[in-house]
């Protein structure tokens, strides 16, 4: 079951991200179904350049907290998605304020999430030159 797309929140909300080119989240604490994410660690990351056929693969993780005008609707379209994609739609609303209501109670206001961004170098084969 997936949900509607909502273009227009996500644009709405999606700002802080706008600036990042690549990014992974490592997960909320409030977070009740993590086994929907599966995010290759740096070592794996840099393996798999490496068997792609890229050289010098360097790979590291950086913390990117982040926060947002409409936390409720961030948490929405950029974290719960898989979660509410389970969910039927008269459930949707009620679970994103249980787990927001929890995140805030957690952690306070402004609501910061915690974003973890993956960033890599590696060189082409033959291309001797870096990408980004």
């Amino acid at each position: 079951m997936s949900r509607d797309w909502d273009a227009a929140t996500y644009h709405r909300v999606s700002g802080p991200q706008q600036s990042w080119p690549t990014s992974s989240w490592r997960g909320c604490s409030c977070a009740p179904i993590p086994q929907l994410w599966n995010f290759a660690s740096p070592s794996q990351t840099a393996d798999r350049l490496a068997k792609a056929g890229f050289a010098d693969p360097v790979c590291w993780l950086e913390d990117r907290p982040t926060t947002s005008d409409e936390p409720r609707d961030f948490a929405r379209t950029s974290i719960l998605v898989r979660h509410l994609d389970v969910l039927g739609p008269e459930q949707r609303d009620a679970f994103v304020d249980r787990v927001m209501d929890r995140f805030v109670a957690d952690r306070g206001e402004p609501a910061v999430f915690d974003y973890v961004r993956l960033n890599m170098t590696a060189v082409r084969a033959g291309a001797g030159r870096a990408l980004r």
